[in-house]
């Protein structure tokens, strides 16, 4: 890394990976971060770090005043999280998202108000997106286990039998009774495309309502800033080089208070044959997404549209960069197989690339 020609910046990097390998790696006039919390300068950045939502979730705190309590806030923050992942993760038995699951087919089940709120924006989304992200992935995401050990190829057959059951159109919602249907058996909703971003805006939140002025909030890739940094001046942030070490970044992005995202095909993936097969699937075919693009990574004030609209990355990189264009208030990187990196209108004079194999087109 380069250190020496970052010593008068604070630079985020973000490894975006969908397990622990996350940094949150600030440099300031070349001194290290202190996370002690006794006998503190209240302008010394403090940071909590815990493994969360099936990834390193690290919250930093920047000024905060002699008066508060920042042991507290980072208690309440993580509560926050831990209570979100156990009532919205698939892989827990006792949560909300899975008797959901368990009673498909069967009978409505009642949600919270919070996880009844991800769902529902989970099919505003599924639906703009004409189902490419699909909330109900759940079954392919199943069958080819791509997080597991030994992950493999399923059959054609399988596969084809699968994608079957993923269709955002058959869930149906009672907003009265606050209940969530999976109209056939065996489908299964999988939230984890946007479970992270809601919970760094709830945690953004949070923070902000406690009075913190400048904080960031790294969730596995997903990043909140809260306010600007501390001297004023936009936040800079390193976009994770694919297939890099985790660490590494290919660019920097400026951006004032704002969640950004990526989404990319390096993060989880196996290769069997000499072909890579990654998480991102195809959600009309079953099959990982293969369209060239190798990561997307969009910028907007709430990360749990971030996280949804970062999965345009199934679109390919024409009608992607066309998708985004159209999101208010949404901007996004898209990098292609090739090295070559795109941006939509409102990031063109705000990104710097760092490694010269990556071209910066028009």
């Amino acid at each position: 890394m380069r250190v020496d020609s970052l010593k008068n910046k604070i630079v985020l990097i973000i490894a975006a990976a969908a397990s622990a390998a996350i940094f949150l790696i600030l440099f300031s006039s070349g001194s290290s971060l202190v996370s002690a919390l006794s006998g503190r300068d209240s302008s010394t950045p403090i940071t909590k770090t815990k493994f969360a939502m099936d990834t390193i979730c690290s919250i930093t705190l920047y000024e905060t005043s002699k008066e508060e309590q920042p042991e507290e806030i980072f208690e309440e923050c993580f509560r926050i999280i831990t209570n979100i992942e156990n009532k919205m993760s698939a892989d827990r038995y006792e949560s909300e998202v899975s008797e959901i699951n368990r009673n498909a087919g069967i009978k409505p089940i009642r949600a919270s108000s919070d996880t009844y709120q991800v769902i529902h924006s989970g099919i505003e989304f599924s639906e703009m997106m004409s189902g490419d992200f699909d909330i109900t992935v759940g079954p392919l995401v199943r069958l080819w286990g791509i997080s597991k050990p030994d992950p493999g190829v399923p059959m054609k057959t399988e596969i084809d039998e699968v994608v079957q059951l993923v269709d955002y159109r058959n869930v149906e919602l009672n907003e009265a009774e606050q209940t969530v249907f999976l109209k056939t058996k065996g489908m299964t909703l999988d939230l984890g495309g946007i479970a992270k971003g809601f919970a760094g805006d709830v945690v953004a939140e949070l923070l902000k309502s406690k009075g913190v002025k400048h904080a960031t909030v790294d969730l596995g890739g997903n990043l909140v800033t809260v306010g600007s940094k501390p001297d004023g001046n936009n936040w800079k942030v390193g976009i994770q080089t694919p297939f890099g070490q985790n660490g590494d970044y290919f660019a920097i992005l400026s951006m004032p208070e704002n969640a950004i995202v990526t989404s990319g095909i390096y993060q989880r993936y196996f290769e069997e044959n000499g072909t890579i097969y990654h998480h991102i699937m195809n959600t009309h075919t079953g099959y990982p997404v293969n369209n060239h693009l190798v990561s997307v990574s969009v910028v907007c004030k709430s990360s749990m549209r971030a996280d949804a609209l970062a999965k345009s990355l199934t679109f390919g990189l024409e009608k992607g960069l066309r998708f985004i264009e159209n999101q208010p208030g949404a901007e996004a990187v898209f990098v292609t197989d090739t090295d070559e990196v795109y941006v939509t209108q409102g990031l063109k004079g705000a990104i710097e690339i760092t490694d010269q194999r990556y071209i910066l087109k028009d």
